[in-house]
């Protein structure tokens, strides 16, 4: 044994802790103040318990919003279906209308030709 010490007697700390307490012929005891643990416990705890309840809800509810996700693109989907017939319908519509609208004019002589001549013919009277 080095000299200058004594068997079973342990020095004081250099720095004492206001939380521990020196009991004779043992080492060192730490005094809890149950009010403040019993505190400090609940609140890692409720953490704890908020984490779980946060994880628990990501990963059930994800797919959710998933299937919530899908269900939103194939209304868009089908709205695009939708705008897209009515476009094609409208177009087929307006090209008969243009289809009648020729014939009328040409019923009536008020097609234009080809060469660039206004579509109006001179009338001559004969008398």
């Amino acid at each position: 044994m080095p000299d200058g010490c004594s068997a079973g007697v342990r020095a004081p700390s250099p720095f004492p802790s206001p939380w521990t307490r020196r009991v004779a012929g043992t080492r060192h005891v730490f005094a809890v103040n149950f009010e403040a643990m019993l505190i400090g416990c609940s609140v890692v705890g409720g953490i704890l318990l908020i984490t779980f309840c946060c994880t628990i809800y990501c990963c059930c509810c994800k797919p959710c919003k998933n299937r919530q996700r899908r269900k939103d693109a194939q209304e868009d989907a089908k709205i695009e279906r939708q705008r897209e017939d009515r476009r094609e319908k409208y177009d087929e519509r307006r090209k008969e209308r243009e289809v009648k609208n020729n014939e009328i004019r040409r019923k009536y002589g008020l097609v234009k030709d080809d060469a660039g001549s206004s579509g109006y013919q001179r009338f001559e009277n004969d008398a």
